[in-house]
């Protein structure tokens, strides 16, 4: 904005017209209030990292937390090494449950860190994640994005930007913007029921 507002500054000052000073005042004036209203939508953003870790500690202050996005969840724990990074397949989550991590978090940067392609923003994640999502009822669920923080979330990572904008459209009705919280014993409960109904049928 203040780079679009020198530019006009410049114009103002080579072009004297009132008539055309009003037209590019009102012009930097409306840019402001968009900017503004902008910023105010990702100021208010409640953030669901400190509140997911919250309510897990209201529960078991020694809650050990699997996280796709951990190094921020990190910073709301009392206990570094009781938050760690989920892995990328499911014996990692089974191996993982064994140590005692008994929750996992997933958050937008799944869908730049786990997807099935290895692309940012497209809407598959891997396998055991992406049934993980589709199959098992969370525990909790939070708003966490509003649309303008996961507008610039996503533009700020941006690495194609038609499946980015592809990925915004579907945002809404997909819930990508969402953070939700998921019992690890529940999803590896409802994997070996999957993958054993699956056995059955072969």
């Amino acid at each position: 904005a203040l780079g679009v507002t020198a530019v006009l500054g410049m114009i103002i000052s080579m072009n004297p017209k009132p008539s055309v000073k009003r037209f590019l005042f009102g012009f930097v004036g409306l840019m402001f209030v968009l900017q503004g209203y902008l910023n105010f939508n990702i100021v208010r953003f409640s953030d669901a990292y400190e509140s997911s870790m919250k309510d897990l500690y209201s529960e078991n202050k020694k809650e050990k937390i699997l996280s796709t996005q951990y190094m921020v969840q990190l910073l709301y724990a009392d206990n570094p090494r009781a938050v760690k990074a989920l892995g990328h397949n499911i014996n990692s989550l089974i191996m993982d449950y064994k140590r005692g991590y008994r929750y996992v978090i997933i958050d937008p940067q799944a869908y730049i860190s786990y997807t099935e392609d290895d692309l940012r923003f497209t809407p598959q994640l891997e396998g055991f994640l992406q049934f993980i999502l589709e199959n098992v009822p969370p525990t909790k669920e939070y708003d966490h994005f509003n649309p303008d923080l996961l507008k610039r979330f996503v533009l700020e990572h941006n690495e194609s930007l038609k499946t980015s904008l592809t990925f915004l459209k579907d945002s809404k009705e997909k819930k990508y913007g969402r953070l939700r919280v998921y019992e690890v014993e529940k999803s590896l409960a409802y994997l070996r029921y999957a993958m054993q109904k699956e056995k059955n049928v072969q």
